[in-house]
């Protein structure tokens, strides 16, 4: 068995041990939630059920709603850019593809939900982010390590959970206008309220930029809309919609590859009807039923002029994915919460081009029990394990363990170890299974393999939090090692279960009130990747990256916050010659500057600088990052 392995039981055995002593030699008290609450916000996606931020036992990050206002920060993506463990990846400027790396994990190996509703691609497995803005959000939680156990497929590295806003106390107005450099503007504008039947809150906006160059514009249109009624006690029922529509010059590489013709428009949406009842006093449960929709529409026919005319094709990509999942949470005494569930979901998708045309479908039943265990205030444990039954590859069974125990608390500070290990998995995705074979010169080439099997993770974690001063300072240091077998690799025979990958690293992250005014926080990953087919590091994993903010907010009017994200050399492919080659992209740091102003409580002033420092730079090799970019707003509250 390996080291880790090996550490990580051992850490949740001395605990449960430990704990049990404790609870012989003493009478615990029964655990107050509402008094923690105070202290803490809380997170529902760690454990499936609420549970305070600083008594959680698995890594997560909560962004507020607070700080992506006081940041000015516009998408999920920017929003995450100085998250520990975390990194962001455009292909160019504003609305091109933006993937995300999770501890080194690949762009597909993090499932992304909105309100409960699973957004990854059932073409391709992964999501991009480039058209997911920060309206009408509340927050974003971000677990990571491998939680297949609770979230089945794609959860093999973490999970993004987003949640909307569901309406505010009292009835509200907000209309905003902003415009800047590169022809930038973005009007946008929310209805919130709520009674004693109904929460409501609804956004909508629209986004357009010429861009850097020659077919770089870019425009995105996005409603959201929460309903939650309270069908009568202990009964609610919540509706939540999200769409958004994009088009845009699809450029590809500066260099080599620029095409001045190509053009793509994207629309997502996302749905799902919630039914949240007590039952009893020992008894909840959850219905989800959800649907998400995405069309991409690619043009790139050939046309007089073109210098370029390499993959010119049109076509049209349709995804769905329809899942309901059922939960229920039994609270057993004041020790013990067993989750119990079970899911089912549909992914769909369809290719109509010049080239290639198919169609298919994949499905999954799901049956997934967690118990939470909490013997006293200071010692927390959870045991799960989840089976899958695929329809093509038939089953996978995973398990999760985390564990925290506080070693010392106290009004001053507090002391927390915590760990987890997990296994996780990624289903192929449809491309990968039923790509229709291709002949050339005579000679059938298949693509698609419907005989894959998922891709495998195990994840384990070791951390301590370290809290001062009523948490007005707070620090985290984790350790974590992920482990990858059967990655999915396309060779000249298709898709093959051939690769094998492992990441490990470090990830510091603090956070500091300083007084009334003035805050701090800041962020550190250390991370290592390796591949093991060919011992070269993973594809745009840098191995250092970290940030640093500082946010000024005095009386309620001015505020001011100072940004500095910084990312390491990561090894690249570089296409602007032929044949391409692999090789390592410079570091880069950004500086970025947002203020806002309220000249009454009605009108605000806003202010963003990003790049301050005109960084030449580029996120992924060939594709240029936009230099600096002054913006100024408006928002008026009715």
């Amino acid at each position: 068995m390996r080291l880790h392995k090996i550490v990580s039981l051992t850490i949740i055995v001395v605990g449960t041990v430990f704990s049990s002593i404790l609870f012989a030699q003493e009478s615990s008290e029964e655990y107050k939630e509402k008094d923690v609450i105070q202290l803490s916000p809380v997170v529902v996606t760690a454990d499936r059920i609420e549970v305070p931020l600083d008594r959680v036992s698995s890594s997560v990050t909560l962004v507020t709603a607070e700080l992506i206002e006081s940041q000015q920060l516009q998408t999920i993506s920017d929003a995450l850019r100085n998250v520990s463990g975390v990194d962001i990846v455009r292909s160019g400027s504003t609305g091109k593809i933006t993937s995300l790396f999770l501890r080194g994990t690949n762009g597909n190996h993090t499932l992304v939900m909105l309100d409960g509703v699973l957004l990854n691609d059932p073409l391709n497995g992964g999501f991009d982010f480039s058209n997911l803005n920060t309206d009408n959000v509340k927050s974003i939680e971000l677990v990571r390590g491998a939680q297949s156990t609770l979230y089945g497929s794609d959860a093999i590295g973490g999970i993004l959970n987003i949640l909307s806003k569901s309406g505010s106390r009292e009835f509200k107005i907000s209309l905003n206008a902003e415009a800047g450099k590169y022809g930038t503007f973005k009007e946008s504008g929310n209805i919130s309220g709520r009674n004693d039947l109904i929460k409501y809150s609804l956004s909508l906006s629209q986004f357009n930029t010429n861009g850097l160059f020659d077919n770089d514009d870019y425009s995105l249109t996005t409603s959201s809309l929460s309903l939650t009624f309270n069908l009568k006690q202990d009964t609610k029922l919540t509706l939540s919609n999200r769409y958004s529509k994009s088009e845009g010059g699809t450029p590809g590489q500066l260099i080599f590859t620029y095409d001045p013709n190509a053009r793509t428009a994207n629309s997502i949406k996302a749905t799902s009807i919630l039914l949240n009842q007590k039952v009893s006093s020992i008894w909840r449960h959850k219905l989800n039923i959800s649907r998400s929709e995405g069309k991409i529409d690619f043009d790139n026919s050939i046309v007089e002029g073109d210098l370029y005319p390499f993959g010119a094709d049109s076509s049209n990509l349709n995804s769905s994915i329809s899942s309901a999942d059922w939960q229920h949470d039994l609270h057993l005494n004041q020790f013990f919460v067993l989750t119990a569930g079970i899911s089912w979901e549909e992914r769909e998708g369809e290719r109509d081009s010049k080239l290639t045309d198919f169609h298919n479908l994949t499905n999954t039943r799901s049956l997934y029990l967690l118990n939470h265990i909490r013997p006293s205030d200071k010692f927390s444990l959870s045991i799960g394990g989840r089976s899958d039954d695929h329809s093509t590859f038939g089953r996978s069974t995973n398990y999760r363990f985390t564990s925290a125990y506080i070693i010392s608390n106290s009004l001053n500070h507090e002391t927390k170890l915590r760990g987890s290990i997990g296994t996780g998995f990624r289903t192929p995705s449809i491309n990968e299974l039923f790509w229709p074979s291709t002949i050339y010169e005579g000679i059938e080439y298949f693509i698609g393999n419907i005989n894959l099997e998922p891709e495998e993770s195990t994840s384990f974690d070791i951390a301590i939090d370290q809290s001062f001063n009523e948490n007005k300072f707070h620090l985290s240091v984790d350790y974590f090692k992920n482990t990858f077998d059967g990655l999915i690799s396309l060779g000249f025979m298709g898709y093959e279960n051939i690769n094998k990958a492992e990441t490990k690293g470090l990830e510091i992250s603090a956070k500091a009130i300083l007084n009334n005014f003035l805050s701090a926080s800041g962020n550190y990953t250390y991370l290592e990747t390796e591949d093991k087919s060919t011992g070269d590091p993973l594809l745009r994993r840098p191995k250092h990256s970290g940030g640093f903010s500082v946010n000024y907010k005095h009386a309620g009017s001015l505020q001011l916050n100072i940004g500095i994200t910084y990312v390491g050399e990561r090894f690249d492919s570089d296409f602007s010659g032929f044949p391409y080659i692999y090789e390592f992209t410079p570091a880069y740091k950004t500086v970025r500057i947002a203020s806002s102003y309220s000249l009454t409580e009605m009108v605000k002033l806003k202010l963003r600088i990003e790049n301050l420092l005109d960084e030449t730079y580029e996120e992924a090799a060939g594709f240029p990052s936009p230099g600096r970019a002054v913006y100024g707003g408006i928002t008026l509250k009715l």
